[in-house]
């Protein structure tokens, strides 16, 4: 358990509107700087269109990684809370998270596998 940590997927996920990584960037910049250029000469018409298009950019991206965010966490929510593994040689339940490598786990048909295993058949 210490060199490998615990059997659970970690993956944080960000508050709301703390994602401002479709404005940085060296063409988010170049775009930026088409649109300042554009207030600056006085081109309203492009300028608007520059910051529309920058802000449904930014939209697409809000929405696509909203549905990543959703569907990991779906998928956790799929997972195998529990297992039943082989400890002092006998069976016993235990948390899913606590799973470490060269653990023998015992599974059945239609179960969800609580972690990544190496399946090796054996007849009782």
């Amino acid at each position: 358990m210490q060199k490998y940590g615990p059997n659970a997927i970690t993956a944080e996920q960000e508050p709301m509107g703390q994602n401002f990584e479709d404005f940085t960037g060296p063409i988010a910049y170049m775009i930026e700087a088409a649109a300042i250029i554009s207030a600056i000469i006085g081109h309203w018409d492009d300028f608007f269109i520059i910051i529309v298009l920058l802000l449904f950019n930014a939209c697409i991206e809000f929405w696509q990684s909203r549905k990543a965010s959703n569907a990991l966490a779906a998928w956790k929510k799929g997972l195998a809370p529990t297992a039943t593994v082989l400890r002092d040689g006998k069976f016993e339940t235990i948390d899913a998270s606590k799973l470490v490598p060269g653990d023998i786990v015992k599974i059945r048909l239609g179960q969800i596998v609580p972690a990544d295993l190496r399946l090796g058949l054996r007849f009782n």
